[in-house]
């Protein structure tokens, strides 16, 4: 969000929700919402939601389409997966203007870091739509799952945190992270993905 606010405001733009008050320091009511994610509660009554409907529909613009936006989720790894699919239908029907919650419907353009243990269950509850990469995530201010330096050049990465989307993954290069050093992905032909 702060990248996307400070580096590409003039291509990109963002609505950041976030149970954490303190990004109300930073941030303004048409940027930010306090918001539970598990159960898609707006802290600040209906104006939050409403400005998120609002930016969803383009604040006053064109009005984009569900394919021009992307939903971004880093929740926390011990909450119900089917919370989270129940509150991103809710989030699409404002984003489509619909009245009702159709389940048929596809989801929207989703990246979801979540640990790869439960990717049963996130393809349970996102209708299996959400499928894992195996880039390898790890948080810089995160005691488990950040970047372990190590001599051992056999050991791997130890964080099991894992991106899960329904974009298409054969457009998603990850050989752009390899080093001289560490060529830890290719692209199979047989999977037509970057693993």
């Amino acid at each position: 969000h702060e990248q996307i606010i400070s580096k590409h405001s003039d291509t990109l733009s963002s609505f950041l929700l976030d149970i954490d008050s303190r990004f109300n320091q930073f941030f303004s009511p048409s940027q930010y919402a306090q918001f539970n994610m598990f159960n898609y509660f707006f802290f600040n009554n209906t104006t939050a939601e409403d400005r998120l409907r609002s930016f969803l529909r383009g604040g006053g613009k064109e009005t984009p389409s569900v394919s021009d936006t992307l939903i971004i989720l880093d929740p926390p790894f011990g909450g119900r997966i089917d919370y989270l699919a129940e509150t991103i239908r809710k989030i699409q029907i404002v984003m489509t203007g619909t009245q009702t919650n159709d389940e048929s419907r596809q989801f929207p353009p989703i990246i979801m870091f979540f640990p790869y243990f439960n990717e049963h269950w996130i393809q349970r509850h996102f209708d299996d739509e959400l499928k894992i990469t195996d880039y390898i995530v790890h948080y810089l201010n995160h005691s488990k799952f950040k970047k372990k330096i190590s001599t051992n050049t056999d050991k791997r990465d130890t964080s099991t945190v894992r991106v899960f989307t329904n974009l298409d993954r054969s457009k998603i290069d990850l050989t752009c992270l390899n080093t001289e050093s560490q060529q830890n992905y290719r692209f199979c032909e047989l999977c037509n993905r970057y693993i």
